[in-house]
């Protein structure tokens, strides 16, 4: 109730401009509360607008997480797939959006090229990679 009063206070068309870091924490704050609290609504309401006001990467990715928990808190399983994907998407994380037999196939004679064709046992013993054989491996395996 305190939070919500002394943002309120903050409430001008300026807080933004002129208070960003105390706003953006106490909204930021608004909203995991009422994610504690149960009231996910509220937490997907308080949320709204936080990732575009947010300044960091950090900011940003801790705002589509707590949107994505309170989708699956409010039993939206479509949102929270929709948000998860932004989420994957901003971290730079390329997934199919179907992954078949042959597309993972696919991928895997790609990296045993790669790697001049050694047997699944002397892969899996692998301990470590090569700076330019493992940056290789992620473009294929990301493609």
């Amino acid at each position: 109730d305190f939070l919500r009063k002394g943002f309120s206070l903050l409430d001008c068309p300026e807080k933004w401009t002129s208070n960003f870091d105390l706003s953006f924490e106490m909204a930021e704050s608004l909203a995991k509360l009422e994610f504690i609290l149960g009231n996910m609504r509220g937490c997907i309401e308080a949320n709204q607008g936080l990732y575009d006001m947010a300044k960091t990467h950090s900011a940003k990715i801790n705002s589509l997480f707590l949107e994505v928990n309170a989708r699956i808190g409010d039993s939206d399983p479509a949102g929270a797939m929709v948000a998860g994907r932004v989420v994957l998407h901003r971290l730079d994380f390329k997934i199919p959006r179907k992954v078949t037999l042959l597309r993972l196939a696919s991928k895997l004679a790609r990296v045993r090229k790669l790697i001049n064709s050694k047997k699944d046992e002397e892969i899996l013993a692998f301990t470590h990679l090569d700076q330019e054989l493992s940056l290789k491996m992620k473009v294929v395996l990301s493609v």
